[in-house]
């Protein structure tokens, strides 16, 4: 009963398989289900013809679009994180895990932080994508914001400390609307 728009593969819990990391979501009337989780590969010859790769859910509150990767470091340490976006619920997020060997089966070493909340009156997160826009050899966040009338692209750049600094909103560009004027339309994509 789920979507999902994109996948990224990691290794999750040591085990040597890339392991699905994706949000999910399905809309009922008013209900929202969402979540950003990862479902782990059960290894073996050909994973992928594999019915059952069993779920495990991180955080059922920001995400149920695209996720993107990255490594950033913060504090003198590398840390590979997910950057999330939330249509429905209208969050950008970041998730990183501070266990030592980098995995997120023990929730207990995940952390998050909401970057942002405030896309626009009815326009909505959509996608994120990890750039360097501006040419400084520093990756920045590339992230549209979808509308039927008047959505955005926008560029955040990325503190020293993605964990506690601010990430400085830019608007790149403005005034994208939808060719079929349908919100399941919306642009830009």
């Amino acid at each position: 009963p789920y979507f999902f728009h994109r996948v990224q593969w990691k290794d999750a819990d040591g085990d040597g398989d890339l392991d699905a990391f994706t949000c999910r979501a399905r809309v009922s009337g008013d209900l929202i289900d969402s979540a950003l989780l990862w479902y782990e590969n059960p290894g073996g010859a050909d994973p992928g013809r594999e019915p059952d790769w069993a779920p495990n859910v991180i955080s059922e509150d920001d995400c149920d679009s695209m996720t993107a990767t990255a490594t950033l470091n913060a504090g003198g340490q590398d840390y590979n994180v997910l950057f999330t976006v939330g249509y429905f619920n209208d969050k950008f997020s970041v998730y990183w895990t501070t266990d030592p060997e980098d995995r997120w089966d023990d929730l207990s070493f995940v952390e998050s932080r909401l970057i942002d909340e405030t896309p626009a009156t009815e326009n909505h997160f959509f996608d994120v994508e990890v750039v360097d826009l501006n040419n400084d050899e520093k990756v920045d966040l590339l992230v549209t914001i979808n509308s039927e009338s008047y959505g955005y692209l926008l560029a955040y750049e990325i503190p020293d400390d993605f964990r506690t600094g601010t990430f400085r909103r830019i608007v790149l560009a403005e005034g994208f609307s939808s060719r079929s004027g349908s919100s399941a339309g919306g642009a830009p994509g």
